[in-house]
């Protein structure tokens, strides 16, 4: 069935924990750098007195005109332009959504998740069916986060920074965001979509050592409410997804269980079809593919 990524979204708070205690830095991140994913303005330093200072935070990542209740409004580039919401001014208006808490001796030390919403004239939020939102990430770290000096550290730094990895939600809503563990940590964004007869959930799943889309998982979908009875085209997905060990490297295997109820149009009845997808990261580490087994 053809998917579209139109999303439901649930509020998420400002502040979230993330309690993956044994968690180790396994790989170096991307690091801030003239690369077409990373827009940090050119400032002097990234430095931050806190790595709850949003203001900081905004200022750093996106050198904006002003800063209004806590909504940065900037100018956008031509990259922006047209890849992101610019509103009816012109400007960009972006916020923090979420500021997740990483274990001590993880990495990073905080992840900062920032949305950009479609604004009219007065700054309000655009709140139409096809009201996407934009949202970025950024990682901060103890300024110097070597073992043996970590605990003496009082300021932190910007260490890296991807500002539009994708469009999620409607009706001028964002998603839920959370991170999960495939082997290495992966922010997850997940999506509710309902229209025309068709619902479902959409699970995106970003590397955070990069900010690439490893992953996306349908966990359910169903075009039921488009149909009186079941005919030709009638379908209901169910794809839950699970982790397992990998030998070949840090990254998790994906488990995919599929139930999916269609109308036969020869048999004249649904039918059920039950079978399992798995997918490993590919050598290069940017994606996952689907495998045999």
């Amino acid at each position: 069935m053809k998917l579209r990524s139109i999303i439901l979204v649930l509020s998420v708070s400002l502040i979230a924990c993330h309690n993956n205690s044994n968690k180790e830095a396994t790989q170096e991140p991307f690091k801030i750098a003239a690369d077409s994913s990373d827009y940090l303005p050119d400032h002097n330093s990234t430095h931050l007195n806190s790595p709850y200072d949003t203001t900081g935070i905004l200022t750093q990542l996106l050198d904006p005109d002003s800063i209004v209740d806590n909504v940065a409004i900037w100018r956008p580039d031509a990259e922006a332009k047209f890849n992101m919401n610019v509103s009816e001014d012109g400007n960009c208006y972006t916020n923090i959504d979420t500021i997740i808490k990483f274990p001590d001796n993880g990495w990073p030390d905080y992840l900062v998740i920032l949305t950009t919403y479609l604004c009219d004239s007065a700054g309000e939020h655009f709140g139409g069916h096809s009201c996407a939102v934009d949202y970025g990430m950024a990682t901060i770290v103890k300024n110097d986060s070597s073992s043996e000096k970590r605990e003496k550290v009082s300021d932190y730094k910007i260490y890296s920074f991807k500002r539009d990895l994708s469009h999620f939600g409607e009706y001028g809503q964002g998603a839920k965001v959370s991170v999960e563990n495939f082997g290495e940590d992966v922010l997850r964004i997940s999506d509710q979509y309902y229209g025309q007869g068709e619902e479902g959930t959409n699970d995106s799943y970003f590397s955070i050592t990069d900010g690439d889309n490893v992953f996306s998982n349908f966990p359910y979908s169903s075009n039921a409410g488009a149909y009186i009875t079941p005919a030709a085209g009638y379908e209901i997905a169910e794809h839950k997804l699970t982790t397992l060990p990998n030998k070949n490297g840090p990254w998790k295997k994906l488990k995919i269980d599929c139930k999916d109820t269609i109308f036969d149009t020869i048999k004249h009845k649904l039918i059920y079809k039950e079978y399992t997808e798995f997918y490993e990261m590919t050598e290069n580490k940017n994606i996952y593919e689907r495998v045999l087994k």
